[in-house]
């Protein structure tokens, strides 16, 4: 997908069924066109009594995009196909020993993951532990709605569109169901007193 990098299309399933239905997805053969790069196309969406559209999709780099649907519209934020999705805090070392500089805060990236393989490619091969992911967008729509358009940005690929009629969408946690970070703060490093030694 990005710097010679990409999902290992061999591991993709042709179906993948999820809470809110089945999506089709494109061929794994090799050189098979299975993902389709955002700008701003108009996808038909098929006739029904649905109230939600479906996507899976990701991204080279962390990004967002607006998504449209009749009259409704959504900002997504659309991460990056590989990498981690979430970390506590991490310690920074500095050259030589036990020599700790500072700390990466934590984060999670909270869109839902619908997918995910056990590695990437790389241009060598296989690149175990460095895991692929695919993620899903849900977009409320009306009924006479018959046209999904997808964001000008180019960074976003989208794999599948689903369209279904559901109302689980409309139930919410009333507080998040794990760690946000939302209120992580940066963390400053003090060095430590040095105990007086007896004489």
């Amino acid at each position: 997908m990005a710097n010679g990098m990409s999902i290992p299309a061999e591991q993709l399933p042709a179906k993948l069924a999820t809470e809110c239905g089945v999506f089709q997805l494109g061929s794994g053969a090799p050189g098979a066109l299975n993902a389709l790069t955002c700008r701003s196309q108009r996808i038909a969406l098929p006739k029904g009594s649905f109230n939600r559209v479906y996507l899976l999709a990701a991204a080279t780099a962390d990004t967002t995009g607006e998504f449209a649907a009749g009259a409704s519209k959504a900002t997504f934020e659309v991460p990056e196909w590989t990498g981690f999705i979430g970390q506590y805090d991490d310690r920074v070392w500095g050259p030589g020993v036990n020599n700790l500089t500072g700390l990466k805060a934590g984060f999670i990236k909270r869109t839902p993951v619908a997918w995910f393989s056990t590695h990437r490619h790389i241009p060598e091969g296989n690149d175990p532990y460095h895991f692929s992911y695919l993620f899903k967008f849900s977009l409320p729509i009306a009924s006479v709605t018959d046209t999904l358009v997808l964001p000008a940005n180019d960074k976003i690929k989208v794999f599948a569109v689903n369209v279904a009629r559901s109302s689980a969408e409309d139930v919410v946690a009333a507080q998040p169901l794990y760690d946000d970070f939302a209120n992580w703060g940066p963390v400053t490093l003090r060095p430590r007193e040095s105990t007086p030694q007896p004489k």
